[in-house]
């Protein structure tokens, strides 16, 4: 039938439907680069982005209406970024360097080499885009190159999974026996574990909530992979693994378990008996395995997950914790009681009454711990301090006495007070930081500062902004490595641009001399 001779109606569904149909297709495209006479059907702007998102032009992506992926190109040196893998070798085309829910913008993982895959590679190229219901991007390292052990990778994504499945083939076309390794690599996961043997790590601030997982799966013909390769002249072996990503590591676990036919619905939620706790965590142990997961603004979270019996225990910094025993049949909602929020609120100013950057320290005196507030590589809340870029926020501290000091550089003065936090209670904090050491004509800088970006660095950005704002650096030019890159947007978006400045440049990063340059 003739689309034009259709009635209106009959032509905007049938017009639907082809999208509709189009949608539900996954996808496998290379990033072009820009041409503003022709611009390319796709463009930067379709690389996933996130903390550790490293893709570039020339990249993969694979994507369907769950994920999105890039597959890095066989590019000269190329690498996911200056630290990944050091020497000659440590070039990893054809590797996947990142993984996030589609339209997330939360990329965590820094690369996975199948099979330790690193070094040359004759092609990588797309196989199929997706049109026929799979896209594949495939990664070749021919006999030739490779003393006579051939090696392919594919990347396969279908509708409706949450994660990637990476096929390697192997085939000896020498005349001697070939051995090596098929241990999979992955990088930057300062926490990691395994769950009933499915890996998993977590993002390394937990806030971000993004977690990944991976285990070897049964797909057409594949086996599970000897300790160490042993192949006779001529023999093949393939092997695969599905590598899933989550809001957290239990709901990665959960979509590798799905994929093995080994699920069951979990529904979890917090509460504090009138409010939902938004930022729990909820830890789920079965024997000595436990894996966590992360609540979303509602105080819920739900995924697929393993069929066992396992113990699931919320706690949450300044709460009394709760928990539950959750059977191996059951799949119905769970709700984890936990206390009232104890802290505090801080509201710290210039005399004037304007906002203030500043940073917290707590320590814990007369019998009570001090405080471990998250990772070291963040501000709101890192170790036993909080930087903050306006002074205005609220820390949960478990109930127990506390010296609090209130600082901001070295020229303005200190506020130090003990205080004591009663459970279920928040305490009012406020106080003025007074510069005391004037500098006319002056400004005080630091010409040296790195965060995500850099590649050897897992600070965010605005993390790192906010820690020089808090330390009163009013002049920082950007000096990520081997990336041309400008904070002023960062430093915009936090309200700080009355705080500090910035200027774009880098720092160029080789094997000799490291030199920061600005402005470029």
């Amino acid at each position: 039938m003739n689309p034009k001779t259709l009635p209106t109606l009959g032509l905007s569904f049938f017009c639907s439907f082809l999208t509709t149909l189009n949608a539900a297709n996954p996808e496998a495209i290379e990033i072009a680069p820009p041409d503003s006479k022709n611009p390319p059907a796709y463009s930067i702007d379709d690389l996933p982005k996130g903390k550790e998102a490293d893709g570039i032009i020339g990249d993969f992506v694979l994507r369907n209406d769950k994920v999105e992926a890039v597959i890095s190109h066989n590019g000269h040196l190329r690498r996911a970024n200056m630290s990944t893998f050091y020497g000659a070798t440590g070039t990893t085309p054809g590797c996947l360097y990142d993984l996030t829910l589609r339209g997330s913008n939360n990329d965590q993982i820094v690369i996975f080499t199948p099979s330790g895959q690193q070094g040359s590679v004759s092609h990588v190229r797309i196989v199929k885009d997706g049109s026929d219901g799979e896209a594949v991007v495939e990664t070749t390292v021919t006999a030739a190159l490779n003393r006579g052990l051939f090696k392919k990778h594919e990347y396969i994504l279908r509708e409706g999974w949450q994660g990637v499945l990476m096929v390697t083939t192997f085939r000896n076309e020498s005349k001697k026996e070939a051995s090596g390794s098929v241990a999979d690599r992955w990088t930057k996961f300062s926490k990691t574990g395994s769950f009933k043997g499915i890996t998993w790590a977590d993002s390394v601030d937990p806030a971000d909530k993004a977690g990944y997982a991976y285990d070897w799966v049964d797909w057409e013909g594949c086996v599970k992979p000897p300790r160490q390769l042993k192949l006779a002249p001529g023999e093949t072996l393939r092997i695969a693994r599905f590598l899933a990503v989550g809001t957290s590591p239990a709901e990665a676990v959960g979509q590798v378990a799905a994929f093995k036919a080994d699920k069951r619905s979990l529904q979890l939620s917090t509460t504090d008996g009138s409010s939902p706790v938004s930022s729990a965590t909820i830890t789920l142990q079965h024997e000595k395995d436990q894996v966590p997961a992360y609540t979303d603004a509602n105080g819920k979270t739900s995924f697929p997950f393993p069929k066992l019996a396992v113990t699931a225990s919320a706690h949450e910094l300044g709460r009394s914790s709760g928990s539950a025993q959750i059977e191996e049949d059951q799949s119905g909602p769970v709700k984890l009681a936990l206390g009232k929020a104890s802290g505090i609120a801080f509201k710290v100013t210039y005399p004037s009454g304007e906002r203030i950057p500043c940073k917290v320290q707590f320590h814990g005196i007369k019998g009570t711990k001090s405080p471990y507030l998250g990772p070291g590589n963040r501000a709101h809340g890192c170790n036993d301090q909080y930087h903050s870029e306006n002074g205005s926020f609220r820390v949960q501290l478990d109930p127990g006495h506390y010296r609090i000091v209130v600082t901001r550089g070295i020229e303005f003065n200190h506020i130090e007070r003990e205080i004591e936090v009663k459970e279920g209670k928040f305490i009012d904090f406020k106080g003025h930081l007074k510069r005391v050491i004037q500098t006319p004509g002056w400004v005080s800088t630091d010409y040296h500062n790195h965060s995500t970006p850099s590649g050897d660095n897992t600070c965010g950005t605005d993390d790192r902004i906010t820690n020089l704002a808090a330390e009163h650096i009013e002049y920082a030019p950007t000096t990520e490595h081997n990336r041309i890159y400008d904070w002023l947007p960062h430093i915009q978006k936090l309200g700080l641009t009355q705080e500090m400045n910035t200027v774009v440049g880098m720092e160029l990063t080789g094997t000799m001399a490291h030199m920061n340059s600005f402005p470029l």
